[in-house]
């Protein structure tokens, strides 16, 4: 039972004693058990309260260490999903080169995107510990975004060729940030 519990019953308890002292005191000829079992039903009904006032208290305490633990709980599983998906990042960026070496330029478009939305996921987790340098991140966001225009052209025939080898350069910086950027959340955190 708990604290408030115990609290409720003993004030209980105590006005009900209250009632029958109140109603032997007082009690006239005109005096009936029916005013006995009002006078005690008051009593009853301020105890209610007093137990209703401890519940309501309770009730919002276990609500906000509900709240608490929900939002932390939340926080949480999206660090780990964010740190997941940044920690693919280096592998998207080894499969991109791959495809750009073996001239395969639509699937490279296609992790070219995943790793500018990796980025994305970077530069919201750093916005809350500043662990990167924004100038370095806009350098790489520049040049992912520009890799991926002229990919996208040379697939649709805007452009006959791009400069691969520059492409992968690019590629090969922005696997060692992510690598980076890693290393800093697990010294970070633990």
């Amino acid at each position: 039972m708990s604290r408030e519990q115990r609290i409720t019953v003993y004030i209980f308890l105590g006005l009900s004693v209250l009632s029958v002292i109140i109603f032997t005191l007082f009690k006239n000829e005109k005096s009936t058990y029916l005013d006995f079992i009002s006078v005690w039903g008051s009593f009853a009904s301020l105890s209610a309260f007093v137990f209703l006032f401890f519940q309501i208290k309770s009730q919002k305490s276990i609500n906000e260490e509900s709240n608490r633990a929900i939002k932390e709980t939340k926080n949480l599983l999206i660090k780990l999903f964010s740190i997941s998906d940044i920690s693919k990042g280096t592998k998207i960026v080894e499969q991109a080169q791959t495809f750009l070496r073996l001239n395969k330029f639509e699937s490279a478009l296609l992790r070219l995107k995943d790793l500018k939305e990796i980025l994305i996921y970077i530069k919201h987790y750093n916005t809350k510990k500043n662990l990167i340098n924004l100038n370095e991140y806009a350098d790489h966001v520049s040049n992912i975004s520009i890799d991926l225009l002229n990919i996208n052209d040379k697939i649709i025939g805007k452009k006959s060729t791009i400069n691969v080898s520059k492409v992968i350069s690019n590629l090969e910086e922005i696997s060692t940030f992510i690598s980076d950027f890693e290393l800093k959340i697990k010294d970070n955190d633990s």
